[in-house]
């Protein structure tokens, strides 16, 4: 029994046996990371579901039934013509109003696309985007009609400093005419 049996310490090893150890038991391992995973993300739902109450200072959206992106109110923007059945070449009046429920209006769009191969927009007067004169004095209009896109804006005018708000306001009025049935 005089020799001597050196032991390798565990330091000089340790990185290959953690390796040998990954190698030879791969299944286990992704369980685990697997499992570590699944609890991360059970942890950031559980956080999301109780963040208003856990951080003070925020108006929790579940209690106001609000999101940042909506209203209460529901303000709307029709398109209304004067009779529903017209003949080929009859001139189509039609009339844009607004309803903002309450809520002052500092500026609007409206969008109308129309198929030119069955409507022309009628220009009685040549005024921007075909559009007769303007019913609500109180704002700026700018319009462009590209054939198949009619697009009306309107912006407040600075030196106007009541609020408007619309209750079925006229915006503003053009005409169609159609082509073909």
């Amino acid at each position: 029994m005089d020799q001597e049996t050196t032991v390798p310490t565990t330091e000089s090893n340790l990185p290959a046996r953690v390796w040998d150890y990954i190698k030879s038991h791969k299944k286990l391992i992704l369980v685990i990371v697997a499992v570590i995973f699944l609890f991360i993300a059970l942890g950031i739902t559980i956080f999301q579901a109780f963040k208003d109450k856990l951080l003070p200072g925020k108006i929790p959206t579940q209690q106001t039934g609000v999101t940042p992106f909506e209203s209460t109110s529901q303000a709307s923007i029709q398109i209304q013509t004067s009779k529903n059945n017209f003949s080929l070449n009859e001139k189509v009046p039609i009339s844009v109003t607004a309803t903002s429920n309450g809520e002052a209006v500092r500026a609007f769009d409206v969008l109308i696309e129309f198929d030119p191969e069955y409507l022309s927009l009628t220009n009685e007067r040549s005024s921007p985007a075909g559009k007769k004169s303007p019913t609500k004095p109180e704002f700026e209009y700018y319009g462009n009609n590209t054939g198949t896109l009619l697009q009306v804006s309107a912006v407040q005018k600075p030196d106007i400093s009541a609020d408007q708000v619309f209750d079925n306001s006229g915006l503003f009025e053009f005409e169609f005419t159609p082509k073909k049935a």
